[in-house]
């Protein structure tokens, strides 16, 4: 494989660690009075490294605000498309709403959906086979050829998504666009059961899958359509995978941060400082920073490519916050979470 051997040589990015500012807040971010920080661009006295220069947006301005109609259910999960869709999980189907707030529509699909530039890519079906769909337009739903008994979907790095999918002894790893119609794709000899994936910033793809709780995974690499051999990760009955800056993938198991693999690593490297606990990791201010979305709270922080805090950005008037695939963000509050903030673009 590509990768073999040359991971080892990879300059120390943000999945090494990196530090964090003593005291980073809200929209400005930072101490402006702190020290300058030396050569390698990390601070001396705990300020806001020189890599963090003209990362931290500047503090959100108005948001649009609108209630979603919820029949005295609370509001689950929320999304926002590259257009400024937003979509909200009440009781078993999202509701879309507009840009402007105006409601759109309603529609059956599963939780896990991947905000495209325009709607949200998931996998469709309730038996086998499994198709993957996009979702857009108040629930148009236009389905791709890819299909599996099995299938599982991860994020690419940039538009689309990576999907595995399982059929006759055989997993079909395959890269989509943000439509879902297949770019590439190869497939494995294997028997193993899909449940997540992600492309890495090199173009590397981690390919996940289970049997029983166990969970193993595998590098792929499509442009030379060959894959390499599977390895142990884990156990765990859900697994998150989120492709890093410059290159590497940090690993979610059961809701726990476990640890970062680098294109060709078989064995979990030690989870950087800088994730902490965060909800989810996304890349933001045109692919240059990551944001980290809190569990709760409205303030979410900014992290350099060498794994420094730039900062936070706080969303005022909201108790939860999520971020969209254009830097968008979706806050919650109100009864149930059922009133929904959104800044558009306010992390691009």
């Amino acid at each position: 494989m590509r990768w073999a051997g040359w991971w080892v040589a990879v300059a120390c990015s943000i999945a090494c660690g990196g530090s964090r500012p003593g005291g980073g807040s809200g929209g400005g971010g930072g101490d402006p009075d702190a020290g300058p920080a030396d050569g390698g661009g990390t601070p001396t006295d705990g300020g806001v490294g020189a890599d963090c220069t003209g990362l931290l947006p500047p503090a959100p301005g108005s948001a649009v605000i609108f209630d979603v109609t919820s029949s005295g259910a609370a509001c689950g999960a929320t999304k926002i498309d590259g257009a400024g869709n937003t979509i909200c999980w009440v009781q078993s189907f999202w509701v879309e709403y507009l840009p402007n707030g105006a409601r759109n529509g309603t529609f059956g699909a599963p939780l896990d959906l991947f905000g495209q530039e325009s709607g949200f890519i998931g996998v469709f079906g309730s038996a086998a086979p499994y198709t993957v769909a996009l979702w857009s337009d108040g629930g148009k739903q236009t389905q791709s050829d890819v299909t599996g008994v099995a299938l599982a979907l991860g994020p690419a790095s940039g538009p689309g998504v990576v999907a595995v999918a399982a059929n006759s002894g055989t997993l079909s790893v395959e890269k989509l666009d943000g439509s879902g119609n297949e770019i590439t794709s190869t497939d494995v000899t294997s028997s193993a059961m899909p449940i997540g994936a992600a492309e890495d910033a090199s173009g590397a793809v981690l390919a996940l899958t289970s049997s029983g709780a166990s969970v193993s995974g595998f590098w792929v690499d499509l442009t030379r359509k060959s894959a390499g051999q599977p390895f142990a990760i884990g156990t765990a009955s859900t697994v998150v995978a989120r492709p890093l800056l410059g290159s590497g993938v940090a690993l979610q198991l059961d809701g726990r941060w476990a640890g970062v693999l680098q294109p060709g690593e078989t064995t979990l490297q030690p989870v950087p400082s800088w994730i902490g606990n965060a909800a989810d990791i996304v890349s933001v201010r045109g692919g240059s920073a990551l944001a980290l979305v809190p569990q709760t709270g409205n303030r979410v922080e900014i992290i350099s490519p060498k794994g420094n805090s730039c900062g936070f950005v706080t969303f005022p008037g909201v108790s939860t916050v999520s971020v969209g695939v254009d830097g968008s963000a979706v806050g919650s509050t109100g009864t149930g979470g059922c009133t929904k903030l959104v800044w558009r673009n306010a992390l691009r």
